[in-house]
């Protein structure tokens, strides 16, 4: 029990500490909220404007430094961390929640099995009394006691099960899409190539290619992110990393100098790619700029197009190609995708607002 309460002490004194450093370090820096503000907008901010946003940033004149540290550190207990300066009027909350995806492992709540589903496949969610959005599941499709998804609050749905606990109810349709074509890719070399968030989607293809690694040849997955505390699934690729049987390579786009990986975008990866291009099979999944240029880059190093499949995405409702809301050119990305094979839509993903 000793050992527990210095544990808990530690933990307490440094955050104290963690929080009055932030607290101090913005109020002995040269400038101001309201300075950086006026430069933003090229000085068309009048006095008072600059006057309440330093007031939103916790500067207030009408309070001394106690009175604000003390206001500060009542706001910190709240969770409540003021507004972003480099994302102005949001609130650092909100630019938390935006940046942190979260995992639901979902059960049926009667107790009856789940449905079965094939990696690459979604699931439309619903909160009730709030709305219903697609999911890609991130699970394994071999584990029948649940589904497993991965979220990014992104809007009024998303955010809402941010807000879910244990034991809470919500409704799910589905599966619905296509599959990553993980058969094709026995006898051959694969190569999955994942961009942010869209590593979820990706991971239950994953598990089926480390689940029958002996009918597969070389296995590499590479994986970029903005930011290293970006990074999806880190104790997962670890995990993957000692069985030695799967290279992965990891890159981001901005780190500070203890980052020891590659910093860059993902495409630059595939040029030193160690595979049998012209007996590759390629799964791709991220932001669609992305997916384009890393189809491109290998069907450069000559992995054919019709063995490149991505995972695209569109606004969809009803998940059965009835609304219209997801159409791409003469497909439905919720029925006839979200998995398609490069060569049937390279020439639709260079054509804007499609």
């Amino acid at each position: 029990m000793s050992y527990i309460v210095r544990r808990l002490e530690f933990f307490f004194i440094t955050l104290w500490a963690a929080l009055t450093i932030n607290f101090i370090l913005p109020r002995i820096m040269p400038g101001s909220p309201g300075q950086a503000m006026l430069v933003r907008f090229h000085g068309r901010v009048s006095p008072q404007a600059i006057k309440t946003i330093e007031v939103a940033f916790g500067v207030d004149n009408n309070q001394n430094l106690v009175q604000q540290y003390l206001q500060y550190l009542a706001n910190s207990a709240r969770g409540d961390f003021g507004t972003s300066l480099t994302y102005f009027p949001s609130s650092v909350g909100d630019v938390i929640k935006q940046g942190l995806p979260w995992t639901l492992g979902l059960v049926a709540a009667d107790g009856a099995p789940l449905p079965r589903y094939e990696p690459g496949q979604f699931t439309m969610l619903y909160v009730f009394g709030i709305g219903e959005i697609p999911v890609s599941i991130s699970g394994d499709a071999a584990d029948g006691s649940r589904i497993v998804q991965t979220i990014r609050a992104v809007g009024k749905v998303s955010e809402a099960f941010g807000r879910l606990t244990v034991g809470d109810t919500l409704g799910l349709r589905g599966p619905f899409g296509t599959a990553w074509p993980v058969a094709e890719g026995y006898e051959h070399d694969v190569v999955v190539v994942a961009g942010g968030l869209g590593l979820a989607p990706l991971r239950p293809a994953l598990y089926r290619l480390q689940a029958e690694r002996k009918r597969f040849g070389k296995l590499v997955l590479l994986y970029g992110t903005r930011r290293p505390e970006d990074i999806l699934f880190r104790r997962q690729l670890a995990n993957w990393r000692k069985q030695l049987d799967m290279e992965i390579e990891v890159t981001v786009d901005h780190a500070g100098h203890d980052w020891r990986g590659h910093v860059g975008v993902v495409t630059k990866l595939i040029p030193r790619l160690g595979v049998d291009a012209a007996n590759t099979v390629a799964l791709v999944c991220g932001p669609e700029v992305m997916m384009r240029f890393s189809a491109s880059a290998l069907h450069d190093i000559g992995v054919p197009e019709d063995a490149i499949h991505l995972s695209l995405e569109r606004n969809m409702k009803c998940a059965v190609g009835l609304c219209g809301h997801c159409q791409f050119a003469g497909s439905f990305i919720c029925k006839d995708g979200a998995v398609m094979r490069y060569d049937t839509v390279r020439r639709l993903l260079a054509l804007k607002e499609i």
